[in-house]
């Protein structure tokens, strides 16, 4: 499954690099997008080194697309190909600010998260999720403060081929949907619609439309906000194989 996820910024939709990371060949990626759109102009570019799995193992983050990285994150996998470890630097200086482990069940399902967002050896934050026994997820249960306590629920759906169809979010983890999320895909298990009702009201808020090359590659984003028909902002993405930092 080709799957986009807002990886890079939380109020950035962005390509995954990751599921690049699949199909590519070379040792580092470099990835820029450029956001255009009245307001909403932005330019970034991620450099990925990646391992002879093809994993990327280093991912630098140049914000402003000006050629210095702002942060790095170090990944570690294991035999498998699944993330076990991720360490982030948040202004490339060499000091890890934060760090993420990762557990899985046999299907290479992930299991647990838990973030030590000040890399002091106290975790900060823990999700648990379940799985179908193919390596889709079914539910998480974030515990925002790792105290515990789940403070909310996330329930997902697939099509036949494995490709998630929806997403629903119980903010309060009470039973009451907060915010819904549904996808299309075409033939080749591309995502090409990504669609949000904020307030579980029936009524769709925001649209992502996705377009790819013939070889299933990210190449447009265009963000409807209000889901109206009107275009607000689209993002454009190059790639180069480079040699690596």
């Amino acid at each position: 499954m080709r799957f986009i996820v807002p990886w890079m910024l939380a109020s950035l939709m962005s390509l995954c690099c990751g599921c690049v990371g699949e199909v590519i060949t070379y040792d580092c990626l470099r990835v820029t997008m450029e956001r255009s759109g009245e307001g909403c102009h932005l330019s970034w570019t991620v450099v990925s080194n990646h391992d002879a799995n093809g994993d990327p193992k280093i991912r630098d983050y140049d914000y402003h697309s000006d050629g210095i990285p702002d942060s790095r994150t170090t990944l570690g996998y294991d035999q498998d190909s699944n993330l076990l470890t991720d360490e982030w630097d948040n202004g490339a200086d060499g000091s890890v600010d934060g760090r993420a482990t990762y557990t899985y069940d046999s299907e290479g399902c992930m299991l647990t998260e838990e973030e030590d967002r000040g890399a002091d050896g106290n975790a900060d934050y823990r999700c648990t999720f379940t799985c179908d026994g193919a390596g889709h997820h079914l539910s998480e249960a974030p515990d925002y403060d790792a105290d515990g306590v789940v403070e909310a629920l996330v329930t997902y759906s697939y099509d036949d081929d494995g490709n998630r169809l929806s997403v629903v979010t119980d903010n309060e983890a009470d039973g009451t949907p907060d915010k819904r999320e549904i996808y299309t895909y075409d033939a080749e298990g591309n995502a090409l619609t990504w669609a949000w009702d904020d307030d579980a009201d029936g009524v769709w808020d925001r649209l992502t439309t996705y377009t790819y090359d013939g070889e299933s590659t990210l190449m447009t984003g265009e963000f409807d906000d209000g889901a109206d028909g009107t275009v607000e902002c689209r993002d454009t993405y190059t790639y180069e194989s480079i040699q690596c930092p």
